[in-house]
């Protein structure tokens, strides 16, 4: 377990410090081959556990903000829609637990609303409602 949480500091940080690129990656999942895409999937999927600081609350949100168009994206492949769509939920619970909704919590409970409305989401529309839940229970982005 001290091996991975040491692991974990360089891998958070490097992810923070290329915020950009990452979003970049997750807003074009469906274009990219599987293996880079899916692996960024499981990276945002693990971020809240891996950095766990009330601070990184809204760099998650925005990144999982980020990654909701590819999530809805026919053309993205199913494993990685379904691992998009855990990341997001994960997101959700994680910036639900900080004291104050950060502007890219809002966003992403309002991409989340949009995403629902689609056509073709039904395999990912569990996690993606119940992150919706989360979200509105926090009612701080009404």
């Amino acid at each position: 377990a001290n091996a991975s949480a040491a692991g974990a500091v360089p891998v958070c940080a490097a992810v923070a410090g290329a915020h950009g690129v990452f979003a970049g990656l997750l807003a074009s999942a469906a274009t990219l081959n599987l293996e880079l895409a899916y692996g960024a999937a499981c990276v945002l999927s693990r971020l809240p556990a891996l950095v766990g600081t009330a601070e990184s609350s809204a760099g998650i949100a925005a990144l999982a903000s980020a990654a909701l168009p590819a999530t809805a994206a026919q053309g993205t492949a199913q494993l990685v829609r379904r691992e998009l769509a855990q990341a997001v939920h994960g997101a959700a619970l994680y910036s639900s637990g900080v004291a104050s909704a950060s502007p890219s919590t809002c966003e992403l409970r309002s991409g989340l609303k949009q995403v629902l409305q689609e056509p073709g989401v039904e395999d990912v529309r569990k996690p993606l409602r119940e992150a919706l839940f989360v979200l509105d229970q926090r009612q701080a982005c009404r």
